[in-house]
């Protein structure tokens, strides 16, 4: 994190060649980054909501819910 703090502070005072680095090689890997976050997350949460709903079991206490 760190290191990405630093690339960004170099390449923000480069000019036009700071710009092209910032957006044509930083940018896609920060989206690919953005992308593989929510694929973790929907596995972990998705499952956790269905195994939760599932082990309730009696209908009374899903009722109360």
């Amino acid at each position: 994190m760190i290191f990405s703090i630093l690339l960004g502070v170099v390449f923000h005072n480069q000019g036009k060649v700071g710009d092209w680095v910032i957006f044509n090689i930083l940018s896609p890997v920060r989206d690919v980054f953005i992308q593989i976050i929510k694929m973790i997350v929907v596995t972990i949460v998705v499952p956790t909501l269905v195994v939760g709903i599932a082990d309730i079991g009696d209908d009374k206490r899903f009722k109360s819910i």
